[in-house]
């Protein structure tokens, strides 16, 4: 297929064949079914790309564990298994084979790939500041937030490495409100006891 001229765009409600205005900025009608249709084209369609194909393996070549007839590239760094351009994925600068990618999506706690990451200092942060708006709400948050900050302060809040400055805020933020509230506790009782 060369481009974009040999697309055939069929709508998706009733299947029907639809015209070339589809994929103008509008969009057309089916003139069976009355949908409204935007086609959208991936650019990579423009594209010509190479096919990905992978050397046959020769005598003596090592061969990749998933495709016995394709040329062997590297070894995956977790378990070492031969791997052909196929079966190679990068992440975080090594090379891993599907398997090893599988058993560290699963291993959620000693896994190199994560599906979820929170970012507990964001919380913590959050947790401290955002009820500052109403004052009174910092007697239950502050210590919310220092427990969160403290007890999240060793655990992965990214993929990407991150500071703990968000951490060492929120602690700061929660430790002068918990003061606050002390002095003020402390302030009022003096005040009740003086009358």
């Amino acid at each position: 297929m060369a481009g974009a001229e040999g697309l055939a765009i069929s709508c998706p409600r009733c299947d029907s064949e639809l015209p070339r205005s589809a994929l103008e900025p509008g969009g057309t009608r089916c003139s069976v079914c009355g949908a409204r249709v935007l086609a959208v084209i991936f650019p990579a369609i423009f594209r010509n790309a190479e096919p990905l194909t992978g050397q046959i393996v020769l005598s003596g070549e090592a061969a990749c564990y998933f495709h016995a007839d394709r040329v062997a590239e590297v070894a995956c760094s977790g378990c070492g298994r031969f791997l052909c351009r196929f079966c190679r994925i990068t992440w975080a600068g090594e090379d891993l084979c599907p398997a090893c990618v599988e058993a560290s999506r699963r291993d959620k706690e000693h896994g190199k790939l994560t599906a979820t990451c929170y970012r507990y200092d964001s919380l913590a942060l959050a947790v401290s500041t955002l009820p500052i708006v109403t004052v009174f709400f910092t007697l239950v948050t502050a210590p919310l937030a220092l427990g969160i900050a403290l007890f999240t302060f060793r655990k992965d809040c990214s993929v990407a490495p991150r500071s703990k400055v968000r951490f060492v805020a929120a602690i700061m933020i929660s430790l002068a409100q918990i003061c606050a509230w002390i002095v003020f506790f402390l302030y009022s009782f003096r005040q009740r006891m003086g009358e």
